[in-house]
């Protein structure tokens, strides 16, 4: 009976052993990693920017300018009409007018031998100017409202192609200027205002780049006393200063014949000019050029940075000068510039 209790004690107290192991064991939490796939419908919006260029056609109205007496339909007239004007005398630059007048012609001819324009021949009508401002005035006003001209195109004279172009603006008739190198011209931003000639501050900007490269120090500027030499002189001598270059202006009024008084004071110098640049136009041009020579004022030759493009060119007294290849080239009296404007 003894050996009956202790074996039930030892059972029951192998029952209450595993009875706690398993409460332990059950208050023991397990952590339990699950991986779960969740599949969710996305909607996009995708913006794409398309260029499409489409053709429209659009009728213009043209309206009538009170004076203006061109025609605003072409098929109410045979012909084209085209204004011109350039200084054809003095106190103009003879020279520059007529090869103005040669060369429009030519144009003419070749447009009209190519079947004119919108099937039309052009007729050109050309006034002289005689590089007076009040002149420009006066031919655009005629071209404009009795001419009865679609547009004009030429001149030489900055001066006169500032009166004009006012005009042209006032009536809203196009002008396509040659020879003008005023900056005013396009700087005005009219809309009915073009130009195929350099501004003078753009040549300004090439001389003073050429005179450096001559290693120049000291340069005498002559210019006339015109709406193209006065801004042109200074836009020259701000750029020279900027490189270092001490300059001077000597300023003659438009069609001086007698250089001597100027020629004679660029003599009195303190110091002598290793460049003299002419701003002068025409004629006027010439004789200073020639006179200066005559005179003896001469800068020191200088070679060019270029020399296969400035081949030398005996000239007076033996000495020699480069040959201008370009319109804004050589640069001293024995050298002087293309006359223009």
């Amino acid at each position: 009976m003894h050996r009956k209790h202790l074996l039930v004690v030892v059972m029951m107290v192998a029952v209450l052993m595993l009875l706690a192991a398993c409460a332990q064991q059950a208050a023991t939490p397990q952590v339990v990693r699950e991986t779960v796939v969740v599949t969710q419908e996305i909607e996009k919006v995708v913006t794409q920017v398309v260029e499409v260029t489409k053709e429209v056609e659009k009728v213009v109205e043209v309206t009538p300018v009170a004076g203006r007496c061109a025609p605003t339909d072409p098929d109410e007239v045979d012909k084209i009409l085209i204004g011109a004007t350039g200084p054809l005398s003095a106190p103009g630059s003879v020279v520059g007018g007529l090869v103005m007048q040669w060369s429009l012609n030519i144009a003419v001819k070749h447009i009209n031998e190519a079947g004119g324009v919108l099937g039309k021949p052009v007729d050109l009508i050309f006034y002289d100017t005689e590089g007076l401002p009040e002149r420009g005035t006066a031919v655009a006003e005629r071209l404009i409202t009795q001419d009865c001209v679609v547009g004009i195109v030429g001149e030489y004279h900055s001066a006169v192609g500032l009166t004009m172009m006012e005009v042209a603006h006032k009536y809203r008739v196009p002008v396509v200027f040659a020879e003008t190198w005023n900056d005013k011209i396009t700087g005005s931003q009219y809309d009915e205002i073009f130009r195929i000639a350099p501004a003078s501050s753009m040549v300004a900007e090439a001389d003073a780049n050429y005179i450096q490269d001559l290693g120049a120090e000291f340069v005498v500027i002559v210019a006339e006393n015109s709406d193209y030499g006065v801004p042109a002189s200074e836009a020259t001598k701000e750029r020279l200063a900027q490189r270092g270059i001490d300059s001077e202006i000597f300023l003659a009024e438009i069609g001086t014949q007698d250089w001597s008084p100027i020629i004679a004071r660029i003599q009195a110098l303190d110091r002598t000019p290793d460049v003299v640049l002419t701003l002068v136009t025409g004629e006027a041009s010439y004789n200073f050029e020639q006179q200066a020579a005559e005179a003896g004022l001469m800068p020191p030759r200088r070679r060019s940075a270029s020399p296969t493009r400035w081949p030398s060119t005996p000239r007076s007294s033996g000495r020699t000068c480069p040959t201008a290849t370009t319109a804004s080239s050589a640069k001293s009296a024995l050298c002087p510039r293309w006359p223009t404007r």
